[in-house]
């Protein structure tokens, strides 16, 4: 409940991807926190928290990066969703 999502974020994680995540982060545990700023919001890890909050995780691994400006945080976004395009493509 800490952390918040990016209310702009416009990737959207179909159910059966949260539920498929949500099993593995059952059976092998967190293998990335989530990324957030200074205030709590998600940097990199939507589909992490909603995973996490399907199977009833209470705490989950984060890191927090502060300092950053707006322009950082927005690169840090769009980073993180394509490269995870560009791995599903693949």
């Amino acid at each position: 409940d800490a952390i918040m999502p990016y209310p702009h974020n416009i990737k959207k994680h179909p159910r059966a991807q949260i539920e498929k995540l949500g099993y593995q982060i059952m059976k092998h545990g967190f293998d990335q926190p989530i990324v957030v700023d200074e205030d709590n919001v998600i940097l990199k890890g939507h589909g992490r928290r909603e995973a996490a909050m399907f199977i009833q995780l209470n705490q989950v691994p984060v890191i927090k990066r502060e300092g950053l400006s707006e322009h950082e945080k927005s690169s840090i976004r769009i980073a993180d969703n394509k490269l995870v395009i560009t791995v599903a493509a693949q």
